[in-house]
């Protein structure tokens, strides 16, 4: 493989995700449920007020924190929009 470039050997790639902001969706890491936890105390809501905000229920927000279910993408999404938003 002379003059090519080795996309999949860097090893930023194989750094695992620990922040929310990189969370991209699927079954949540400890690390992730923990700064989803931390961001949405700081903002001093319920789960039941972020799984409504989020268009799930709090069982399923729960049960996906603790790694029994996964996360759509959109739900991701509206997770980051939610608790990554400036304070306004």
């Amino acid at each position: 493989p002379a003059g090519q470039i080795p996309l999949f050997d860097d090893p930023r790639m194989r750094k695992p995700v620990n922040r929310l902001a990189a969370f991209a969706g699927g079954l949540i890491p400890p690390v992730v449920a923990l700064d989803i936890e931390h961001h949405r105390r700081r903002r001093q809501m319920t789960q039941d007020e972020l799984a409504e905000s989020c268009g799930i229920r709090q069982p399923t927000l729960s049960n996906a924190l603790a790694g029994r279910y996964r996360l759509s993408a959109w739900v991701t999404h509206r997770l980051r929009d939610i608790l990554l938003a400036e304070a306004a």
